[in-house]
């Protein structure tokens, strides 16, 4: 008889760090599989998939899409922060891993160490942030995609909060993957734009404001709508992998698509 699975990458790879029952042994790599042939295949070469976010989740996801862990690691080294801040580095060819160098310290001292104006700027930290918000936009597409509610829950840490006015409050990830089944009951048509980021980063955890403009059908009367409002967020990185430790999202308008937002403006 072949084999069935069961259970999706994530969860079986934290039921076995959580010693519980698995379908299989899981086959995860906590570092990540970068290698010159899945460079070439994805065109994503080092040190270019270091510094772009985009290359660097097309490289990392090879490490399931083609070779089959149950794993992703999207960051490949932590010299993105050691660029920002100023030291030297050799960023190597595809071949070598960056570096920094270190027989050229920038520092003597803690007393001379400095958070340099516009690090949030910085090329390498925004290779940070920038997956970020590839994060934010694959969240946008599961909801698009008839609010897939597995795919929507593995973006979320286990004890999760997601919350959005009259829609409700659900704790936990389990519970967030509920709401959503029942989702495309209420919503029948949805995109999801998310506008204007304001992104803080802090070591391995991040906040951010973003604007949603969403044009939706709801189910009751089937009727077409607009709808706006401004989503809170806190990620954190778990494993090299950024994921909604909490979404906050508060109604500035909805209103049919035909009359529009000048003559009926509710939350």
């Amino acid at each position: 008889m072949a084999f069935v699975e069961t259970m999706t990458p994530r969860q079986r790879v934290m039921n076995a760090l959580a010693m519980q029952p698995v379908d299989r042994t899981p086959v995860a790599n906590p570092t990540n599989v970068a290698t010159v042939d899945l460079m070439d295949l994805t065109d994503a070469p080092f040190p270019d998939a270091c510094r772009d976010p985009e290359l660097a989740a097309r490289l990392a996801a090879t490490g399931h899409t083609e070779l089959g862990f149950d794993s992703v690691m999207p960051y490949f080294t932590i010299i993105q922060e050691s660029s920002a801040l100023g030291c030297d580095m050799q960023w190597e060819e595809k071949d070598n891993w960056p570096t920094v160098r270190m027989y050229r310290p920038i520092w003597k001292t803690a007393d001379d160490v400095r958070v340099p104006n516009g690090l949030l700027e910085h090329r390498d930290t925004k290779a940070i942030t920038g997956a970020i918000r590839n994060l934010k936009a694959r969240y946008a597409e599961l909801c698009d995609d008839n609010y897939n509610p597995d795919g929507i829950a593995a973006l979320f840490v286990e004890d999760a909060v997601w919350e959005s006015g009259g829609l409700g409050r659900f704790e936990g990830r389990e519970a967030i993957r509920g709401f959503f089944q029942g989702a495309s009951e209420i919503f029948t048509f949805a995109i999801h734009y998310s506008l204007n980021a304001q992104i803080e980063v802090t070591g391995d955890t991040a906040r951010a404001r973003w604007y949603l403009f969403m044009p939706c059908t709801v189910s009751d009367g089937d009727q077409a709508m607009w709808r706006a409002g401004i989503d809170d967020e806190e990620y954190v990185r778990v494993d090299g992998q950024w994921m909604f430790k909490s979404k906050r999202s508060t109604g500035v308008f909805s209103t049919p698509f035909d009359t529009g937002w000048a003559k009926v403006r509710s939350a």
